[in-house]
């Protein structure tokens, strides 16, 4: 199925070229225009994945806004990333668009399970890539919310729940990053013990080893 906008896209990018002073010859192809959509939203996502990869902290920035009842909104990463012109590992500061979403309500809950969409989408694009691949190790949401420093908004009351939403979000995931390491850096003999109790807990709540034992092993 044809996109209804493509047309309307090859009009845009011929009139891009001609103000540049390129003259075109023939028209791009929808398939064309398709390529290039989907090319430069794969590379944006990629880039955006490995500068936040790289990133010691960010901020970010918010804001939604309705059209016929349809609630849209605006996302943005602010953060240092490296100078691709500078030879020297320079890094300056960057604003980096992260799209426009459709939402179902304008409620704060929903608006946090947006952000997760988003940079969960991101995250999986970049670990895909060959470039998370080469960078040797795997960024997750929870890693970026860890680096949130952060927030601009406005002054609505439902913004600043947002903001304290996102605040929660991020004390989880620090302590989530602890956990971890905690756990890479402890031997057998003190991780075994704990791990059983916990166990033992987990079986208990659920009625009983005889029960345990029935549920399929996806849900143990």
């Amino acid at each position: 199925m044809k996109n209804p906008h493509i047309h309307c896209y090859t009009r845009v990018f011929t009139a891009i070229l001609k103000s540049a002073g390129i003259v075109t010859k023939g028209s791009i192809s929808h398939r064309t225009v398709s390529h290039i959509l989907m090319g430069g939203y794969v590379g944006g996502q990629v880039q955006l994945g490995f500068e936040m990869a790289e990133a010691e902290t960010l901020t970010g920035s918010g804001d939604g806004t309705s059209h016929h009842n349809v609630q849209y909104y605006s996302w943005h990463i602010n953060l240092k990333a490296r100078d691709y012109e500078s030879s020297d590992g320079a890094k300056q500061h960057v604003t980096c668009f992260l799209g426009i979403t459709l939402s179902f309500d304008s409620s704060s809950e929903e608006s946090i399970k947006d952000w997760n969409l988003v940079l969960d989408s991101i995250v999986d694009l970049y670990n895909c890539s060959p470039l998370g691949k080469w960078h040797g190790s795997i960024l997750c949401t929870v890693n970026i919310f860890a680096k949130l420093v952060g927030m601009m908004t406005d002054h609505y009351a439902k913004e600043k729940k947002d903001v304290h939403m996102l605040e929660e979000l991020k004390i989880a995931a620090v302590k989530q990053q602890l956990g971890k390491q905690k756990t890479l850096n402890s031997d057998n003999q003190e991780l075994v013990p704990k791990f059983y109790v916990k166990y033992c807990k987990v079986i208990s709540k659920s009625g009983g080893t005889c029960v345990w034992n029935a549920l399929p092993l996806e849900t143990q």
